[in-house]
């Protein structure tokens, strides 16, 4: 009789846990208004949650593939994902970064407006109701929840990131 292969490949780990991220960062921009000190959350609060996820993935995934658990390897094993969370909020810190992902969610959000840099770089419009353009800050403004949708596509890439890299060690028998 074959021995099937019991090990937990990095994808199908990183998968749930870079949805999470995407969820989490929707829901605390969508009450952004009510968070106070909402950077520190955001800068602060996210990596933090990020080790403590990862930290606790990489002991399920230890104990699936090794039989054993070993935490100092789990804990190494998740700085990476804090590095990478970091680095996703500070690619999507730049509006520039943000209006590709902006201009795709926001349709689906409510309001169908063309998101631009700036209103003053419009040319041509013969018709502002056809044709409505605003800038990103104003549709981030009216909508918070279209700035987490971007926030959280750049962290849960990240976080995918994160996990494979930390992953593959943590998971060393």
């Amino acid at each position: 009789m074959s021995n099937p292969d019991r090990s937990v490949s990095s994808f199908s780990v990183s998968l749930p846990v870079g949805i999470l991220f995407l969820a989490v960062l929707i829901v605390l921009f969508q009450f952004k208004k009510n968070i106070p000190l909402f950077h520190l959350v955001l800068w602060i609060g996210i990596p933090v949650l990020a080790f403590i996820v990862v930290f606790c993935v990489n002991l399920i995934t230890q104990y699936s593939n090794c039989g054993t658990i070993n935490i100092g390897k789990a804990a190494l094993g998740a700085l990476p994902s804090v590095g990478t969370i970091l680095i996703g909020l500070c690619i999507s810190s730049n509006a520039i970064c943000r209006i590709p992902v902006a201009s795709v969610f926001t349709p689906l959000i409510g309001n169908s407006i063309d998101i631009t840099r700036n209103v003053n770089s419009l040319k041509n419009i013969k018709s502002k109701e056809c044709n409505q353009k605003v800038s990103i800050y104003t549709a981030e403004s009216n909508e918070p929840i279209i700035q987490g949708i971007s926030y959280g596509f750049y962290s849960m890439f990240a976080a995918f990131f994160g996990i494979a890299i930390g992953n593959g060690y943590a998971t060393i028998c």
